[in-house]
């Protein structure tokens, strides 16, 4: 079972998700251009090369060239404005829209529960709480098809 290419995939897209966050965290606090941070994990983080590379890549080109895109698309599922977020919610909030958009063949529950999971490792208290809540309502919306 450990050696199932599937299982292999899964973990490793998983962990990318984990390097997205740390990655968005940082660009969002540092300005840092992607490249330079790419490169940054890829020398000092030895699991780097571990994750899914061509998921990470093109979710965080797509997330820091679309980020105001992404933003106004999230509003209306917030009871804050976006600015109101911290980086990591936001970061978690980017990736799970990113994957409901570009992923559709990771079901929406699977990118829901991804997200949760983000926030409870890596966000405030009840952070996963607010995850949840908006990634369901954005699920809802954009995989309309999946829900029915």
């Amino acid at each position: 079972m450990a050696n199932n290419p599937n299982i292999k995939a899964i973990h490793a897209r998983q962990k990318a998700r984990k390097k997205l966050v740390q990655a968005l965290y940082q660009w969002m606090i540092t300005g840092t251009p992607t490249h330079e941070i790419e490169e940054q994990f890829a020398e000092r983080q030895p699991d780097f090369a571990k994750i899914d590379l061509s998921f990470f890549k093109s979710a965080m080109k797509s997330i820091t060239m679309k980020n105001k895109e992404m933003e106004g698309i999230l509003e209306p599922f917030l009871d804050i404005k976006v600015s109101q977020l911290d980086e990591i919610e936001k970061s978690v909030l980017f990736i799970g829209l990113y994957e409901l958009n570009h992923h559709l063949e990771t079901p929406y529950r699977v990118v829901i529960n991804e997200s949760v999971e983000l926030a409870k490792r890596f966000g405030g208290t009840d952070s996963h709480k607010f995850i949840n809540g908006v990634m369901d309502k954005l699920s809802k919306d954009i995989r309309t098809v999946e829900h029915s």
